[in-house]
């Protein structure tokens, strides 16, 4: 009995060659990278919010000493002013640098007092145990 098939080039060749037929496909490609895009959002969603996380508490000295530097920064600007010389290929090189820094807590006008204390409280769930000072 004499059997017969008919094959095509298609048939046997992936649509891209050199990919494995698995790859080839550009429809099954194509939703691979769709599936793969999806799983990249969901992680960095999932990171995200992650980080968007309440820190744990810690102890109401380290709050206060951390929120202490909160409270500084309401009450003005933080600038800081930089120069630095080096040699190279060219010659000598001197650079120079400012920058300025601003918190929101300046920008609203918002007491320090009561930044110290929401932070403390914040960070450790208690009350600070002393005043702040500056």
């Amino acid at each position: 009995m004499k059997h017969s098939a008919n094959i095509t080039v298609s048939d046997v060749t992936p649509a891209f060659v050199g990919l494995p037929a698995e790859v080839s496909d550009k429809p099954t490609a194509m939703k691979s990278a769709g599936v793969m895009q999806a799983r990249m959002v969901i992680l960095t969603a999932a990171l995200g919010l992650s980080a968007c996380a309440d820190p744990k508490p810690v102890s109401v000295e380290q709050a206060m000493a951390i929120c202490t530097e909160k409270a500084r920064s309401a009450i003005k600007p933080d600038v800081s002013v930089g120069i630095g010389v080096g040699t190279g290929g060219y010659g000598t090189h001197v650079r120079t640098g400012i920058g300025i820094g601003m918190s929101s807590d300046y920008l609203k006008g918002t007491d320090p007092k009561e930044v110290y204390e929401t932070c403390v409280v914040a960070r450790s769930g208690e009350k600070p145990t002393e005043p702040l000072r500056l």
